[in-house]
């Protein structure tokens, strides 16, 4: 039972009996304690649309989170032998409808940082130079660029530079949480969200490859 229902219910006895004495409000402190204890999560909606679960102990989570024991140590978030690029495991982030964006970050041959797209959901040709937003969770964004060739294989790539102080894209990466991604083929556009452990996951797996 939701405790929004059980408080309507009592409320309405309330009115009925037309007396709010000690019996009624003890009542009242009972059912919502009996409620209250026997939900183990509750689901509620923040303010931008996105389902969070509140936890009986004070802490949340994302509903869509990608999963509760996700380890940001660099021997997991990159590769072991040379931290030059992310784990094995695409960060696969969902838009609306069938539109996703699959993320992978490395370090290439010329010592920059490549973010690496699989775009789904607006046809599958990019065109090299399309547009790129990143907006974080502070509200701020960053303008980028699909620096990869024109192809029909949902491939764009974003050349974010050297790992330098007055890198400001790379440095935005390191230090704000990604909120969301915005990326344009030749047929749409394609608008997706991260959850904040995927931000996270962003975020640390940049200052690994950055800071060996």
């Amino acid at each position: 039972m939701h405790v929004p229902t059980l408080y309507q219910l009592l409320l309405f006895i309330v009115r009925k009996t037309k007396t709010f004495d000690m019996r009624i409000i003890s009542l009242l402190s009972f059912a919502l304690c009996i409620a209250f204890t026997s939900l183990g999560q509750i689901k509620a909606t923040t303010e931008d649309g996105r389902q969070v679960l509140l936890n009986r102990d004070g802490t949340w989570q994302f509903a869509n989170a990608t999963s509760s024991n996700v380890s940001f140590d660099c021997n997991d978030l990159t590769t072991k032998s040379n931290n030059i690029s992310a784990s094995s495991n695409v960060l696969n982030l969902q838009g609306s409808g069938n539109q996703s964006i699959g993320v992978f970050l490395r370090e290439n041959a010329s010592g920059d940082l490549d973010m690496l797209l699989n775009v789904k959901g607006a046809g599958n040709c990019m065109q090299n130079g399309s547009a790129i937003t990143l907006t974080f969770k502070d509200g701020t964004s960053s303008k980028a660029s699909n620096d990869g060739d024109n192809n029909c294989d949902n491939r764009q790539k974003i050349n974010l530079g050297k790992p330098t102080k007055d890198n400001a894209l790379v440095n935005s990466l390191k230090n704000k949480e990604l909120s969301s991604m915005l990326v344009y083929s030749k047929e749409g556009r394609v608008n997706v969200s991260l959850d904040s452990q995927q931000g996270k996951i962003l975020l640390n797996t940049l200052w690994c490859l950055t800071s060996r």
